[in-house]
């Protein structure tokens, strides 16, 4: 198991944190997440199928995180675009891939978990 793999999973954690209170949000977490395992432990190439699936089911979660959480848009806009960047950031950076990516996935799933958070808060 690579470190991708592994560091994809903490993503996890924001379909527990969400609980069954949502469970149309906690199954996209759930598929994106399977999704980005599944791909990082294959071919990890984005114009294959399952990078481009990969992908399409994170721009979802986006979505949704947009939809469910419209009260903190500004939250969600601000939190996606500093991840995205760090993403570019650390992909500049003077290291591998596979650990500037990462880092990236450990912050993203901070961003997932705090969101879910927010979301857990509400009432549905």
């Amino acid at each position: 198991m690579t470190i991708l793999v592994l560091s994809t999973l903490p993503h996890y954690f924001a379909a527990i944190i969400v609980g069954s209170q949502w469970p149309i949000y906690q199954y996209i977490i759930i598929a994106s997440t399977t999704l980005s395992v599944t791909w990082h432990m294959t071919d990890n190439v984005a114009t294959s199928f399952l990078g481009i699936a990969d992908h399409a089911v994170a721009a979802v979660w986006f979505a949704a995180d947009c939809y469910y959480l419209y009260d903190h848009l500004g939250r969600v806009l601000i939190l996606n675009i500093l991840s995205a960047a760090l993403n570019v950031i650390a992909s500049r950076a003077n290291m591998s891939y596979e650990c500037s990516h990462s880092i990236w996935h450990i912050i993203n799933a901070a961003k997932s978990m705090y969101l879910a958070s927010l979301l857990a808060h509400y009432k549905s």
